[in-house]
């Protein structure tokens, strides 16, 4: 198959730049991670302990964080589908070229070879990847064909482990307001009278109230109809490679595979 020129590709001195960033962000990652459950340790551990919280409850966000960590390692360590010589004639093989973002013959100039379809050269880790999705900062590895499930378990893990956090942390900080008898209080409103302060007022005058809400807003706004590839031009058409939710999501944790030809 002939390659045909197309325009990506970056100068070595950016992508020198970017890896140099996104290697921080990856220490970033361990240090904040560091940072919270050694606060949680020494702030929320006794508290909750003081409040007859079993051991058993307190020791879930630990289990977690072991998973998380296993899932974290698997997508920094686990090859994300990169298209090299050796497979390249199998990576061809595995998804049809819808061409609208997928021509057959477009070559990659940096890698000097034919691009397959849904693949796409990262400047940072200067190669193409099957099925990629994006570089993520936070493990400093390309998320695609053969490690998004891993980078997806990272997420859950994540996801449960602040989850758990936040409900120990609230029962505690529950607990410390029914026993400083706050909910007995009184504010002055807008029109100066003094009004009873309730459990509505103690949550919304709370920044943990903000916190949370912004990132509950965050995160429920990506469905499993994106994990498969950006959304095409036209909306109105469906998106070439979509099988539906449960499809996509088992081509994810089982990731499609050449069919490999023997011969007689």
């Amino acid at each position: 198959m002939n390659c045909t020129s197309h325009k990506e590709g970056n100068s070595t001195l950016d992508t020198t730049m970017a890896s140099k960033l996104y290697t921080e962000d990856l220490a970033q990652a361990i240090s904040s991670t560091g940072a919270v459950y050694t606060e949680f340790t020494y702030e929320v551990f006794g508290y909750c302990r003081d409040m007859d919280t079993t051991l058993t409850s307190l020791s879930v966000p630990y289990v977690l964080l072991v998973v998380k960590s296993c899932f974290f390692y698997l997508c920094i360590r686990r090859e994300p589908g990169t298209v090299t010589k050796k497979r390249h004639a199998g990576q061809l093989q595995v998804y049809p070229y819808d061409k609208r973002i997928f021509y057959p013959g477009v070559c990659c100039p940096t890698c000097q070879l034919v691009k397959p379809a849904r693949s796409k050269h990262c400047r940072v880790c200067n190669r193409c990847v099957q099925r990629f999705d994006h570089h993520c900062v936070w493990v400093n590895n390309c998320i695609g064909a053969q490690n998004t499930r891993y980078f997806l378990l990272y997420l859950l893990s994540v996801c449960a482990m602040a989850a758990d956090m936040a409900l120990l942390t609230g029962d505690m900080l529950l607990h410390a307001v029914v026993r400083s008898g706050i909910l007995q209080g009184h504010y002055v409103d807008d029109d100066g009278q003094q009004q009873q302060a309730g459990m509505l007022f103690v949550i919304q005058t709370s920044n943990e109230w903000y916190k949370g809400r912004g990132n509950i807003c965050q995160h429920c706004h990506p469905s499993p109809d994106h994990l498969c590839g950006p959304p095409a031009s036209d909306q109105s058409k469906r998106w070439f490679y979509s099988r539906g939710v449960l499809r996509n999501l088992g081509e994810i944790f089982f990731p499609l595979r050449p069919v490999q030809k023997k011969d007689n």
